[in-house]
């Protein structure tokens, strides 16, 4: 069902663009509602004057240079109510600008506008003086002068009447010169500017012809326009000189869209081509005949790009081919409809060399929408493919990352576990040392003392070698269980809590074995120098989220005089651990604190 609607809608399209092709042919304008003058006596370069019916054209046969035509349209007023009625003329076509006199008053014709004065014909509106009325006969005087070049003299009906009967046929008729003349010629303007921006930052070669036929056109239409009549009477020649260099550089347009490559020479060519029209125009008495003969020239060369353009549509059904094909063939058309005119055949008053120009732009703008859409799409899917790839490249990059952490890691425990290992080698070893020179000497005493001292360290080192990441509460757990067996022998009490410990990160063997040796250290010093009957440890988050251990016992307050190498031995291993070993007394006996980082370093930690 969609792919009927689909091709309903394009028939329908077709249907529509056909319409709109041949408006212009079928359709005509109303007429003003007022009194119609269609008869007037006219006469040439001063010759005797003809009677002719309006609209009328000069004679075609006329020679190049200047001329002046002068047309006496004349009108009755029976009465008061009548010249009252009379407050506007309108003259809805000229070819060449008229001078208009009303029983010897001048009158002031105003244009439509001052950019959309044509080459070939405008619809001028005058304000009728009350003063310069009469009752009876009145004699309207229309002088159009040509300075130069091959111009043919025109003039429609003219029409008086009130302002409400006038001026909305007036207004039309302005609207239609803008949105023609002008709106073509700023279309144009535009959409050359745009492909041409396209081009220097591509050099795409489909680009490059669109930008000359842009530029050809626009020269054609500006010089139809004329609106500073800088040409004066050259206007006729130099847009069919511009037109026919136009022509040719559409052929090539059509070829390099169906992938051809246009003939080098045909850029060089059609400028040598369109400057010999123009000599040909200049010096050639009867522009007429050779106008048309021009005309039909490049006529021909736009056939010769609609035909390579319906080939290609035939083979391939590409859209873009069968529009420009299809402005092309509406500029062939209304070319000949206009040759016709020039050669006389067929006279509408109207030129319609920009009527089908529209096609031709709309064409040209829906294809280079297409193209950029077309490249934006390309490059939203470059910009996702890349986006793929980035993503697959960031996961590739994350599992290295992940598993050179993990090697780092296990360099890092080996490293640990060797320096370990060597700290359980030279901790034991003095302590098996001790032993042997205590058993020479036969001291039992002291040698169980020394032996269960090496069996301490011994576990202590052991057990930081199985610590991981964020295993503080085991290690403590484990200090905890230990002292409470020593001190229990010893007759001391220990209070213990770690509830408001924060977590900390980070946690290595080195870093577990330095910690407990902090520990174990304290506790000594407070059972050595104490003497201790009770020892709190407390664990507690301290300012700016450290960590806080206290160790408080209730023997002596008094800080040695002289530090040993206890106390020096605990600072460096804080320090090792990036923290610090405050030791201070208080009322009741002696406070040693120790504040850690919630994360420690990989590279820290003690022996």
């Amino acid at each position: 069902m969609a792919g009927t609607w689909r091709i309903i809608g394009r028939r329908a399209g077709l249907v529509g663009l056909f319409l709109l092709a041949v408006l212009p042919l079928v359709a005509h304008l109303p007429k003003p509602d007022a009194l119609t003058i269609d008869q007037a006596s006219f006469a040439l370069d001063g010759a005797e004057p003809v009677q002719v019916s309006l609209p009328h054209s000069w004679p075609r046969d006329i020679s190049a240079g200047p001329h002046e035509g002068e047309y006496r349209l004349t009108f009755t007023l029976q009465n008061e109510q009548e010249r009252e009625r009379m407050q506007f003329l309108l003259i809805p076509l000229t070819r060449l600008t008229p001078e208009i006199q009303l029983n010897g008053h001048d009158l002031f014709a105003a244009r439509a506008n001052a950019w959309a004065a044509p080459l070939f014909e405008m619809p001028h509106l005058a304000r009728l003086p009350e003063d310069a009325l009469e009752l009876g006969a009145n004699t309207l005087v229309v002088r159009m002068t040509r300075e130069g070049g091959f111009r043919i003299g025109y003039l429609s009906p003219a029409y008086l009447g009130t302002g409400e009967r006038i001026l909305p046929n007036y207004k039309l008729l302005a609207f239609l010169v803008d949105l023609q003349r002008v709106g073509v010629l700023t279309l144009f303007a535009l959409l050359t500017i745009g492909v041409a921006g396209l081009w220097l930052a591509r050099r795409d070669t489909v680009y490059g012809w669109f930008c000359l036929t842009g530029i050809g056109l626009l020269l054609t239409n500006l010089s139809a326009l004329d609106p500073f009549n800088v040409l004066g009477g050259l206007s006729a020649t130099v847009v069919i000189s511009v037109g026919s260099f136009s022509a040719m550089i559409i052929f090539g347009l059509a070829c390099a869209m169906v992938g051809r490559r246009g003939p080098r020479w045909l850029i060089p060519f059609a400028f040598l081509w369109s400057g010999a029209v123009f000599l040909s125009l200049t010096t050639y008495s009867h522009f007429r005949p050779l106008g048309a003969v021009f005309g039909l020239v490049s006529n021909g060369w736009l056939l010769a790009a609609a035909v390579v353009l319906g080939r290609e549509f035939l083979a391939t059904r590409n859209a873009e081919h069968a529009l420009v094909m299809m402005g092309i063939m509406a500029m062939i058309g209304y070319g000949f409809v206009d040759i016709a005119s020039i050669a006389g055949v067929h006279d509408r008053g109207v030129l319609l060399l920009l009527y089908p120009q529209i096609f031709l732009i709309t064409a040209l703008a829906v294809i280079l929408f297409r193209r950029l859409t077309q490249s934006l799409d390309t490059l939203d899917s470059a910009n996702e493919t890349l986006r793929i790839r980035l993503d697959e490249q960031q996961g590739e990059l994350a599992k290295a990352h992940a598993h050179e952490t993990a090697l780092s890691a296990n360099i890092a425990r080996e490293q640990e576990r060797q320096r370990l290992t060597r700290d359980l080698h030279d901790g034991l070893s003095g302590h098996i040392v001790s032993i042997i020179a205590l058993a020479e000497s036969a001291e039992e005493r002291d040698i169980e003392t020394a032996a269960r001292e090496a069996l301490d360290d011994l576990r202590l080192v052991l057990q930081s070698l199985d610590i991981g990441d964020e295993d503080i509460p085991v290690v403590l757990a484990y200090f905890r269980e230990r002292a409470a067996l020593q001190l229990r022998r010893l007759g001391i009490a220990l209070d213990w809590s770690m509830d408001g410990l924060p977590a900390i990160t980070g946690v290595t063997p080195g870093h577990a074995l330095a910690l407990l040796r902090i520990l174990q250290e304290a506790v000594t010093n407070a059972i050595k120098h104490g003497p201790a009957r009770r020892i709190v440890v407390t664990g507690e988050r301290a300012q700016e989220g450290a960590a806080r251990i206290t160790i408080d016992n209730d023997g002596c307050n008094v800080l040695p005089k002289t530090n040993g190498k206890g106390l020096g031995n605990m600072r460096q291993r804080a320090a090792s651990l990036g923290g610090e070993v405050m030791l201070e007394p208080f009322a009741a006996g002696m406070r040693l604190t120790l504040i850690l980082p919630t994360s420690l370093s990989a590279s820290g930690g003690g022996r």
